[in-house]
């Protein structure tokens, strides 16, 4: 997607990394700006992998995503930056 107030193409994508560094799960691509983060986040597909007992870190632009994670079993924290 190009967008005509910033003159390059934007895309956004979800990533989640273990505790080892490696990538545990990418998301498909989505158009920039246009998607909020609290949106990719439920529609990548990640909430349908995470497993009871995971601890999922978030930062605090996703903070709807709590209740999913509380409900699958796990334990959420949101980082403060």
């Amino acid at each position: 997607m190009y967008l005509f107030y910033k003159p390059q193409f934007t895309a956004k994508f979800f990533s989640a990394i273990a505790p080892s560094g490696e990538a545990a799960f990418v998301s498909k691509t989505f158009q920039g700006r246009h998607e909020r983060d609290t949106q990719i986040t439920v529609t990548s597909g990640f909430l349908e992998k995470i497993c009871e007992g995971d601890l999922i870190l978030a930062d605090m632009d996703c903070p709807h995503i709590e209740t999913d994670v509380h409900r699958a079993g796990c334990i959420s924290l949101m980082l403060p930056f």
